[in-house]
């Protein structure tokens, strides 16, 4: 007969079969447990975190913001290479000359002349005058250039230089009447010298207008 034997089994000890299994239980957990980092490596830690944020935050709003939506670079970004990125960009604004006004004649007059195009010297600008006259206590001339961007504020502009010169005059001799001499040349055209008009008469109806036509 074959007889089978079998290893003689261990015997089983409570406490100790308790200890093995507790010991494999240990060794389990040591495996999964999470690495963690002293409390001094934790700042540098959120300090990591913060940068990548905001480079997210950069990279988003030059995303949207210059590439209109797709990343790619827009004409007229203001985005340039080279030497062109460091020099200023300069623009120069084409003006008309300005010409020394005309003095009055008359310690009571005030003077309306214009400024000329720079390619028609005989048409004058629009919305654009100088106005002089002799300051009364000083018996020099004084003079003030008039731009406007419409013809209301030339109206406007216009009515309050006339009304401060006529208060500037006093009452003095009643026979002693004001006058506005508008010089023609170069041509403002005969809408703006009624408009002229119409504001002298509006200050004081007593006011003398003159026409000047010869340059």
């Amino acid at each position: 007969m074959i007889t089978m034997s079998t290893p003689p089994e261990e015997p089983i000890d409570e406490e100790g079969g308790v200890r093995r299994i507790r010991r494999v239980q240990s060794d389990e957990k040591s495996r999964f447990r999470p690495i963690r980092f002293p409390l001094r490596f934790r700042p540098i830690r959120i300090m990591v975190v913060l940068i990548l944020i905001i480079l997210l935050l950069l990279y988003l709003i030059w995303k949207l913001g210059l590439g209109g939506g797709d990343g790619k670079l827009l004409p007229g970004d203001g985005l340039t290479t080279g030497k062109a990125a460091t020099e200023p960009q300069l623009q120069t604004a084409v003006t008309e000359p300005i010409e020394e006004p005309e003095k009055p004649q008359m310690r009571r007059e005030l003077l309306v002349s214009f400024q000329p195009l720079r390619d028609e010297p005989t048409v004058a600008r629009e919305l654009c005058c100088s106005v002089t006259w002799i300051n009364l206590e000083s018996g020099r001339p004084e003079s003030s250039l008039l731009e406007a961007d419409n013809m209301a504020d030339f109206e406007f502009e216009l009515e309050r230089l006339f009304r401060g010169w006529r208060q500037s005059l006093g009452t003095g001799d009643t026979e002693d009447i004001p006058v506005i001499a508008v010089r023609m040349f170069p041509f403002p055209g005969e809408g703006v010298f009624r408009k002229i008009e119409t504001i002298a008469r509006k200050v004081d109806g007593r006011m003398n207008i003159l026409r000047l036509e010869s340059p």
